[in-house]
């Protein structure tokens, strides 16, 4: 085997050349990684601030974050920062094969500020050996391998030239990145603010979450209340039944009583009035006979009075005429005095008569009952006085001539009287007799005046008992009417619940349909910047995007959850308020 021959000047001259675009273009190459690599670590933080700023405001948004799901998301990324880390790698390792020679380290160090020799430069390297004094038969081989070098240098150039498009391909994508970076960062400050707005809608919420509770309690109160009112109006109905149909018992027997009572009444009327006829017929006959009689008394009186006259004229011509006979009728004179007397005695019981008669009259007057039995026994004493006031005047008259006659006459009156004071007794016990049945009958119509006076007052205690129950029925009923304008209040206030709570279901739907459209803004954003991204760190920033996705959609799954949940509970409170309607509407 042939030993190899030592490199010639122009070899030596082309290398340096080689080196030169080789540190060129990895210098060009590592730039370019660098920016790359800067740029992906640039997005890989703001993806990690807006992983951050979101899950904080998931988990404003709900309400318990259980540690499984937050090591979970720790797990995600640091699976995301190893496939990053593994993309880079990755990246950097292809870059490497798609170089045409491995750099050294040194020359990775060498200025980033050197620029590609130009044509002069390299002629003049080429000439200064040629200068040297080469043989021509090595110039042949060494044209020919300049020519080759040259070729080599070309499509070097080519490269570079590639690369540098390549260069200014990434920087209009830089800029284009920063582009979208500014408008990144304004969409994040509008994020910030849609943030903000969704605090102050979370705190509303909140507040208005603790309004429906104390809603909710002031209705159950309020439902308690009502059915407390349902119970009272239920007893009150019982109540009320129960005193209706005492009180309808009442009132018939009431009627009962008052039917009894006026039928009772109206016997007695029948009969107080049969009584005061009876008693106006008495009256009349009883001042009837009393002015007869008084007319009879004034003409007895008249009468005894001219016969008292016509004696006294007789006397006077019998004592003229006897004044001879004086001595012969001496005895006469005794007998004469002696019915004197007789007469005397019989005007002082005439005079006991009429005062027993006025006795009599005063307590006719004073009784005001029947006398009509009396009146009749006066009626014949009358006429048996008249009888015997006429039999004493022809006693008187006869005197003289029948003495024996006129004293068996005197003793038969005599007798006669006290007979009649006999019979007068008997009428004095009969008429004591009709005064204790005047009183009897007084006391039975003062017993049935009480009893018209305890039916009255009866009366009027079952008239104010009624008064009292119709009060209380007018109580119950404006009660119930209390009851039914509460029982409205109380619906109108239910409605105004469900509006409410129809009203916030409504902004809860709408805030969660904001924040769905706000996330799906921001997966499609993710999506653009991981497009825009592919090509310089593709694998990193679709892991990323693929991480930023799987959380939104995790975040969508969430909300969705969560907004099912609202809705059932909705549904619930629903059906239970729809529950609550049936039963106490």
């Amino acid at each position: 085997m042939a030993s190899r021959e030592p490199p010639s000047p122009k070899q030596h001259a082309v290398r340096p050349v080689n080196a030169a675009l080789l540190r060129a273009t990895t210098d060009a190459h590592t730039r370019s990684h660098h920016s790359q690599t800067a740029a992906s670590a640039r997005l890989d933080s703001k993806i990690e601030d807006l992983r951050a700023k979101h899950s904080g405001a998931a988990t404003d948004s709900v309400v318990v974050d259980t540690p499984s799901f937050q090591q979970r998301r720790q797990l995600q990324h640091e699976s995301s920062s190893a496939r990053l880390t593994s993309a880079k790698e990755l990246h950097s390792a292809r870059f490497r094969e798609q170089l045409p020679a491995k750099p050294t380290s040194k020359q990775m160090h060498v200025d980033h500020d050197w620029r590609s020799p130009s044509p002069q430069a390299v002629a003049r390297s080429l000439a200064a050996p040629g200068a040297a004094g080469a043989s021509l038969a090595d110039s042949s081989a060494e044209l020919g391998e300049i020519q080759q070098s040259v070729q080599r240098l070309r499509a070097q150039r080519a490269h570079v030239e590639q690369l540098r498009d390549h260069n200014d391909r990434l920087e209009r994508r830089a800029s284009e990145q920063r582009r979208e970076n500014e408008e990144l960062r304004a969409e994040l400050e509008s994020l910030r603010g849609v943030e903000q707005e969704n605090v102050g809608l979370l705190q509303s919420f909140k507040l208005l979450e603790e309004r429906l509770r104390s809603l909710e309690l002031t209705c159950r109160e309020k439902r308690q209340e009502l059915k407390a009112a349902h119970d009272k109006v239920a007893s009150a109905d019982t109540q009320r039944s129960h005193l209706e149909a005492a009180m309808q018992a009442l009132a018939l027997e009431h009627e009962q009583r008052v039917d009894a009572l006026k039928s009772k009444q109206a016997t007695l009327v029948d009969r107080i009035r049969q009584l005061e006829r009876d008693q106006d017929a008495f009256v009349d006959k009883q001042q009837r006979l009393e002015q007869l009689w008084r007319d009879k008394v004034q003409r007895a009186r008249q009468e005894t009075r001219l016969e008292q006259q016509d004696c006294r004229l007789e006397l006077e011509q019998a004592r003229t005429e006897s004044a001879a006979l004086a001595a012969e009728l001496a005895p006469l004179d005794a007998q004469v005095q002696a019915l004197l007397a007789t007469t005397a005695r019989q005007t002082a019981l005439i005079e006991d008569c009429d005062r027993a008669l006025s006795d009599a009259k005063a307590q006719q007057r004073t009784a005001k009952a029947s006398y009509h039995d009396q009146l009749e026994l006066n009626g014949r004493l009358q006429e048996q006085l008249r009888r015997l006031e006429t039999q004493l005047r022809a006693v008187q008259l006869a005197g003289e001539s029948d003495k024996t006659a006129s004293e068996k006459r005197v003793f038969e009156l005599e007798s006669k009287l006290s007979k009649r004071k006999d019979r007068l007794e008997v009428l004095q016990v009969a008429l004591h007799e009709r005064d204790k049945q005047l009183q009897a009958l007084q006391r039975d119509a003062a017993a049935q005046h009480r009893s018209t006076e305890d039916i009255e007052e009866s009366n009027g205690d079952l008239r104010r008992r009624e008064k009292t129950l119709l009060s209380e029925v007018s109580e119950l009923r404006i009660a119930l009417g209390d009851v039914a304008d509460e029982k409205k209040i109380l619906a109108e206030q239910v409605l105004g619940l469900r509006e409410q709570l129809e009203t916030e279901r409504k902004d809860r739907s709408r805030w969660a349909t904001a924040r769905l459209k706000l996330l799906a803004e921001f997966c499609d954003e993710e999506n653009k910047l991981s497009s825009a991204l592919r090509f310089g760190g593709g694998t990193a920033a679709a892991v990323a995007a693929a991480g930023a996705s799987s959380l939104a959609a995790q975040w969508v799954r969430d909300d969705q959850q969560d907004d099912d949940d609202s809705n059932d509970d909705d549904d619930d409170d629903d059906d239970n308020r729809r529950h609550g309607s049936i039963v106490f509407g």
